[in-house]
């Protein structure tokens, strides 16, 4: 077994590669193939992304993406923010641990407003934890599920099956297979109407919320700028 200064040094030194190596072919692979020994006992706070801190548990795949490669989906999350300009309402739906949060956060500036959703009340305490680590002023971070009603609904949570594959990102208000092995929660449900009726305007809102877009939009029927600069990643 190996102890844990050497799964510390070994951490490290693939961050090093990965973040700064050039070719970026194999780098997936090396972590993927090395992910067992990768995991930190305790979730790791470091700077990541355009320079905000994360804290990051690296037994969930899209957070052990961030450490290693500064980003999850690094193309995506830049094409968002080059979406976004100083003074824009941002909307998060499905907030996960907040890399969109902080990204918008830090684009929209002190004169912009970030509204960030996340039902699963381990990713929202996750969430809530990295916007007080970079003291960001401008979100409004809220522990709920957007859809088309205002109440309570099951929540399922994808189990995986070995501990160094989870990925905190696929839980959703409907289950995706029988056969899948799930943990049901019961999470608050509102609309967009509901809760961003304080907002003048939405420039841009990013959705993905495993499967359950169509609910969004069907909740949102009263802000016509909702749907006018959407990015959905389903």
């Amino acid at each position: 077994m190996m102890s844990l200064p050497t799964r510390r040094w070994l951490r490290q030194l693939v961050r090093l590669y990965t973040l700064h190596f050039p070719m970026e072919k194999g780098k997936g692979r090396l972590v993927h193939i090395l992910r067992h020994w990768l995991i930190s006992e305790e979730p790791l706070i470091v700077r990541v992304g355009s320079g905000y801190w994360m804290k990051l548990d690296l037994a969930d795949y899209v957070q052990r993406c961030i450490y290693f490669f500064g980003y999850y989906e690094a193309p995506l999350a830049h094409y968002i923010v080059s979406l976004l300009r100083p003074g824009m309402v941002f909307v998060d739906v499905g907030a996960h641990v907040g890399q969109y949060t902080l990204l918008s956060s830090q684009a929209v500036g002190a004169g912009g407003r970030v509204f960030a959703f996340e039902p699963e009340p381990r990713n929202f305490e996750r969430l809530i934890t990295n916007i007080h680590l970079n003291g960001f002023t401008n979100v409004e971070a809220h522990n709920c599920a957007i859809a088309d009603f205002v109440g309570e609904s099951s929540f399922y949570l994808e189990q995986p099956l070995k501990k160094d594959n989870a990925n905190w990102g696929v839980y959703s208000l409907h289950r995706k297979a029988e056969w899948m092995q799930y943990q049901e929660i019961q999470v608050s449900v509102t609309t967009l109407d509901s809760v961003l009726s304080s907002a003048k305007r939405v420039d841009v809102i990013k959705v993905d919320v495993e499967g359950a877009e169509l609910l969004v939009f069907r909740g949102a029927e009263n802000s016509e700028e909702v749907s006018s600069r959407a990015y959905f990643r389903g």
